[in-house]
């Protein structure tokens, strides 16, 4: 009992840990995906530098899915389910609960095109650092994870927009 409860600790120590990393980084993370950092390294460019970038959308995280979700403000459940297919599980706390992105923030799931796959969000970001809802033409899109798209920073600390 005392090795599980041992285990328990380290992995919320290991939790908070990603998430307090990850808003010094920009993007309130859950995981280890740090999407801000990864289309600045595929820039090649430095912390809030300008730039532009074409790039695989699956490219944004650290490790492999068959999709990429992006939800944005205004979306309703029904949105992500119809758009996903079916496949689409939100749940953003630890009751499973859903609760859709406040204005000014942007969801991104990572998905592998099963029932429950993309059950938890993998990253938060602020419209002020990575603005894809004013390109997307609707609340939700899901992208094939090898779809091809281009991110733009015009001007330094600006938001990466996608083209």
């Amino acid at each position: 009992m005392e090795h599980v409860l041992g285990l328990a600790r380290v992995s919320v120590v290991a939790l908070l840990s990603g998430i307090a990393l990850g808003s010094v980084a920009g993007c309130s993370l859950i995981g280890s995906a740090n999407v801000i950092e990864n289309i600045e390294e595929a820039a090649g460019v430095e912390e809030g530098e300008p730039g532009s970038v074409d790039m695989r959308v699956g490219d944004i995280f650290d490790s492999e899915y068959h999709r990429v979700i992006f939800i944005c403000p205004g979306a309703v459940e029904e949105d992500v389910i119809n758009a996903s297919g079916g496949t689409w599980q939100g749940g953003t706390d630890e009751d499973d609960e859903w609760v859709p992105p406040s204005s000014g923030s942007v969801e991104i799931y990572r998905d592998a095109q099963g029932r429950g796959a993309s059950k938890y969000v993998s990253s938060r970001a602020s419209l002020d650092e990575l603005d894809v809802c004013s390109a997307l033409g609707g609340v939700v899109a899901v992208l094939p994870a090898d779809e091809q798209v281009s991110f733009v920073r015009a001007e330094q600390g600006g938001p990466w927009k996608l083209h």
